[in-house]
């Protein structure tokens, strides 16, 4: 795919791709420039996967590495752009991983529904209800 969207203009795109074995818990996921997911295990510390890689189209000759990560009942997987990390309050300070993390942790006994509604919040509340100026994007699997 890299290869595929090699350009003269600096044209580049992030992305995550990964692969659930529903029966076994198994995941395997590539990165490429996109933040890495957020692992949330019941009683334990979030934790993000990965380092994020080269975006698409940058780099020729790139080699993306996979991740395997072995999911336990009751594990939570929280893919998001970096348009949440990166949103802004008034004073240009970005939301961070941090709050993020600190969000989840909050939420580890709420539904799923009810946390992405937190981080929702947690974020328009650090915008000042403005609009965002990148896209927010977050997807939740609970395993």
């Amino acid at each position: 795919m890299n290869r595929r969207f090699q350009t003269n203009d600096e044209m580049y795109f992030t992305m995550i791709y990964g692969v659930v074995n529903v029966r076994s818990g198994l995941l395997r996921l590539s990165q490429a420039g996109h933040p890495g997911p957020a692992l949330q295990r019941p009683g334990a510390d979030v934790r993000i996967l990965g380092a994020g890689g080269v975006p698409i189209g940058m780099l020729p000759a790139v080699e993306y590495e996979q991740l395997e990560v072995m999911l336990q009942r009751g594990d939570r997987l929280f893919l998001y752009s970096d348009g949440v990390t990166e949103c802004t309050n008034s004073c240009s300070v970005p939301f961070h991983e941090k709050r993020l993390i600190e969000c989840l942790k909050r939420c580890e006994s709420a539904s799923l529904a009810e946390t992405l509604a937190s981080v929702e919040r947690d974020l328009r509340a650090w915008n000042g209800n403005a609009e965002f100026t990148d896209d927010v994007s977050l997807l939740a699997l609970e395993y």
